[in-house]
């Protein structure tokens, strides 16, 4: 084996370095993916009464753009309202549901009613990807004197 000349060696550089200039430029020139659109905002709708509070809340874990659909996660809650709740309700109901907001399609819902003062529900949902998505709750209760109350429907 012969040692390479000088000149052959100047020349087997010049040419690793216009090749790594080349693939770095590559890198350089190429422009980023475009940047995937932010998940929906988390919604939450509220409806009380003298007697009870409610709440239903859609908030969006991820996305897959690919899929065309949204996880995410449907919680509600109705609880008492103050001491005249406390003291008088012996049953309680909610209703949550969740529409796409482009067709306003039910898509999602959580409904119980249960003895007691208030209710806790949560659910994990995969959904239709939407650019935005409305809830609403709506809540009734009985009273001990027998009397049913109902809270009305609330959007948001």
């Amino acid at each position: 084996m012969t040692l390479p000349t000088p000149r052959r060696s100047f020349g087997l550089r010049l040419s690793l370095i216009t090749t790594m200039l080349a693939v770095v430029g590559a890198l350089i020139a190429v422009s980023p993916a475009e940047a995937a659109p932010p998940p929906p905002d988390s919604k939450i709708a509220q409806a009380n009464d003298a007697y009870v509070k409610s709440q239903c809340r859609f908030t969006t874990t991820s996305a897959n753009y690919a899929a065309g659909t949204v996880r995410g996660r449907l919680t509600t809650k109705v609880s008492w309202a103050g001491a005249a709740g406390f003291k008088n309700i012996v049953e309680v109901g909610l209703d949550c549901f969740l529409y796409e907001g482009d067709t306003f399609t039910e898509v999602g819902q959580i409904g119980r009613t249960a003895p007691g003062r208030a209710i806790y529900d949560s659910r994990l949902l995969t959904v239709p990807l939407a650019t935005k998505y409305f809830v609403c709750v709506q809540a009734s209760y009985k009273l001990r004197n027998g009397s049913s109350g109902f809270v009305s429907t609330s959007c948001a």
